[in-house]
């Protein structure tokens, strides 16, 4: 029997695009911090004031960061073995990228209203649909058809990503539902959250191997 024949295009001008979206979305983050006006009569104390007031501003301008740099790490970790392309991978990252684009938005509304149930739940919705695209992605790429892939990729490899987007999604989901119960804890959800992807992962081995 002949072997079958995997065919599809390069995936690297999805990653260039994917690599220059989080650019500019990272860039984004920071046009919302402005530095305060405070006319000629400035003081150490009024600077100061001003800055405390900036204060959850900057936060959010943090957690973002981090937020976006965990699904930029998630999607190349899923690029280093993601071989070829179709058709529908490209669609799969164009409305990943949707998703993501409107990510600064979300951080600026939390940034400038504050622990707020609309802002909370607006944020965490759109963080458990990036990470619901990354899980399409992978099953897609990477499921019992191997579309994408290559055949020897070891099986804790593949349910390492998957099990990893599956944590983003649970915790970021229940992060929503606490908006409903107390916004406070929802945006502490959501800064916990990325901190969780600091631990490492068992199929970092492999990829230490292969470099």
């Amino acid at each position: 029997m002949k072997p079958e024949t995997h065919l599809g295009q390069s995936p690297h001008r999805i990653v260039g695009l994917v690599d220059g979206i989080f650019a500019v979305a990272i860039t984004l983050l920071v046009l919302e911090l402005h530095v305060p006006e405070l006319g000629r009569e400035v003081t150490e104390a009024g600077l100061w004031d001003a800055l405390v007031h900036l204060g959850p501003k900057l936060g959010m301008f943090a957690s973002g960061f981090v937020v976006l740099g965990t699904l930029w790490i998630g999607h190349h970790f899923q690029f280093h073995y993601i071989r070829r392309s179709s058709r529908a991978l490209l669609w799969i990252n164009l409305v990943f990228l949707l998703v993501i684009s409107s990510l600064p938005f979300g951080v600026a509304l939390i940034g400038t209203y504050g622990a707020m149930r609309v802002a909370c739940v607006f944020y965490g919705t759109t963080l458990v649909l990036a990470m619901t695209c990354l899980l399409i992605q992978w099953r897609y790429a990477a499921g019992p058809t191997r579309r994408l892939v290559d055949d020897d990729i070891p099986a804790d490899v593949l349910a390492g990503l998957r099990n990893r987007v599956v944590m983003g999604m649970v915790a970021y989901g229940l992060g929503v539902l606490l908006a409903f119960i107390s916004p406070t804890a929802s945006v502490i959800d959501y800064a916990v959250t990325p901190l969780l992807y600091l631990l490492p992962a068992r199929f970092d081995r492999h990829v230490r191997a292969e470099g």
